[in-house]
């Protein structure tokens, strides 16, 4: 099929995911799987399904809450329906059937607590969609060594055969699942998260699930993880499920690093102005230093990034990069009025040592009321802090006095 995204009207979503048991071993990852999930289906910038079309179900009791659930999105989708399990994987049966975990699954009861994975095939089958999907991310193998998807007992690789769907599995027959202990995400989701919201350079403008398969076998291998299996019956390859985002990652990313480089430069910028009108504030008294508009910050860019919403993103990021220019020159400003205090009491000083010269010269310097008033004005100027206000009042009483006394002389 030409590759092309679901028709969101018409498709719908159902995300299955148990992490919390009361008898098996717990998946804490499973519950970021299923908030990642959804947010790159529903996203603009991912699948595009409204959120009401993405039924989420997190932990449910037992396979009739599945069951309902399937039955109502299978009846519903036209276009797409995708369905996707993470937890447990066990068997049951001399047929070695698949069963998916529910919460209240028990190992010995398997059989009755269990979805069977030929219910979720039939509820698939029977769907009218165009395209169906689904993607299981559990064991089929026996529990390894640090905490996996097995819940305990022997579990084998069942077939999954949708007919006229796509089927993709995290592990081949007799590999486990991983769920590294403390990470958000299963292995296998994580990837298939990573990719869907940073791309796949080179693999055109949309993420077919052709090409998802292809890259996630290879990025397993990478992290020395299970490598997927895969099966596509219906040339269902060529579905979508994102656009392909790689060309704007590396863009995005770059901008990403230049802002946060501005930001702790500035923040140092801020540093060296607070200490200029620190310093300013001990040698001129009442100093009229208005308090610093607190720094730029990220705010939400790294959540947007970590979940793939690009183009709010790189807005968020260009209103702070607009921010950190204003606020560069805010400081540059508040630098300015700070030393413009010290340069008029240095102005000041400079007007005083110069009427003093004059007086001495024309041989008044030693007058009762001059000397007075030079000496008010030379002890406000050299007082620390300095009264910038009186010692201007003082200085310009004196400057007018040795000019008057000049006048007369003339």
């Amino acid at each position: 099929m030409t590759a092309r995204l679901p028709d969101p009207a018409r498709s719908r979503a159902v995300l299955v995911g148990v992490g919390d048991y009361l008898a098996l071993p717990q998946l804490p990852a499973v519950a970021g799987n299923l908030r990642d999930l959804r947010a790159i289906l529903t996203s603009p910038e991912g699948t595009g399904l409204p959120g009401a079309h993405c039924a989420v179900l997190a932990d449910p009791a037992d396979e009739s809450e599945v069951g309902e659930a399937l039955a109502k999105a299978a009846a519903e989708a036209e276009d797409v329906l995708l369905v996707y399990y993470a937890g447990h994987g066990l068997i049951s049966g001399p047929g070695n059937d698949l069963y998916l975990a529910t919460s209240r699954t028990k190992e010995h009861t398997v059989s009755t607590s269990a979805l069977p994975c030929a219910e979720l095939r039939e509820s698939i089958r029977t769907s009218r969609a165009r395209a169906r999907v689904l993607v299981i991310d559990c064991c089929f193998s026996g529990r390894a060594i640090g905490q996996t998807m097995a819940g305990g007992g022997e579990v084998v690789f069942a077939e999954v055969d949708v007919e006229g769907a796509y089927i993709l599995t995290s592990t081949a027959p007799t590999q486990t699942a991983l769920a590294p202990a403390g990470a958000e995400h299963t292995l296998f989701t994580g990837a298939l998260l990573t990719a869907l919201r940073e791309g796949v350079p080179g693999a055109g403008p949309l993420l077919t699930i052709g090409v998802l398969t292809n890259w996630l076998r290879a990025e397993m291998t990478r992290l020395s993880g299970p490598s997927p299996r895969n099966r596509d019956d219906g040339n269902v390859s060529g579905l979508a499920l994102a656009p392909n985002h790689a060309p704007r990652v590396h863009a995005v990313r770059a901008l990403r690093d230049r802002v946060g480089r501005r930001l702790t430069e500035l923040a140092a910028v801020e540093a060296d102005v607070e200490s200029t009108r620190a310093t300013v504030r001990s040698k001129i008294a009442n100093a009229s230093l208005p308090g610093l508009p607190p720094l730029p910050e990220l705010g939400e860019v790294d959540a947007l990034l970590r979940t793939g919403r690009w183009a709010q993103a790189t807005a968020e990021l260009s209103t702070v990069d607009k921010a950190v220019s204003a606020h560069e020159a805010r400081l540059e400003h508040e630098r300015a009025r700070a030393t413009g205090l010290i340069d008029r009491r240095d102005e000041l000083r400079g007007k005083l040592d110069g009427y003093t010269a004059m007086a001495a010269r024309l041989g008044f310097a030693e007058d009762e009321d001059l000397s007075t008033l030079h000496e008010t004005a030379w002890d406000l100027l050299w007082s620390r802090p300095c009264d910038l206000g009186a010692a201007t009042v003082a200085t310009t009483a004196y400057v007018a006095a040795v000019q008057a006394r000049r006048g007369e002389e003339r």
